[in-house]
């Protein structure tokens, strides 16, 4: 009986703080929700295909990788995860030009 009433105090004391606590907590300050640029870290490559404006930017630094048919099974990855399997042909400074360009293209609109 001991045990019950204890545990049963606790919870209504804990329930009270949280209440309390709740009501006189600060408001958040809002958080900017904008879309996110293009990257070569962060974009997949059917996002940076599908778009015209991000192709002709691959395009011009890659565009063998590009124009390559098997670059149908990577859309799923990103340039940074392709690299290794490029023999070269996608160095770290060419990522970083890529790079460079995309973050200027703006974010894709969200649905």
């Amino acid at each position: 009986m001991r045990r019950i009433f204890f545990s049963t105090g606790f919870v209504v004391l804990y329930a009270a703080t949280i209440s309390a606590h709740s009501v006189h907590a600060e408001p958040r300050p809002a958080v900017s929700r904008t879309a996110p640029s293009y990257s070569v870290k962060g974009s997949k490559l059917s996002e940076l295909l599908d778009n015209p404006t991000t192709k002709d930017i691959l395009t011009k630094y890659i565009p063998k990788i590009v124009g390559n048919p098997q670059i149908v099974m990577a859309r799923s990855i990103t340039l940074v995860a392709l690299q290794p399997y490029t023999n070269g042909a996608l160095t770290t400074e060419t990522l970083n030009k890529i790079d460079v360009e995309l973050s200027k293209v703006p974010p894709p609109k969200t649905k």
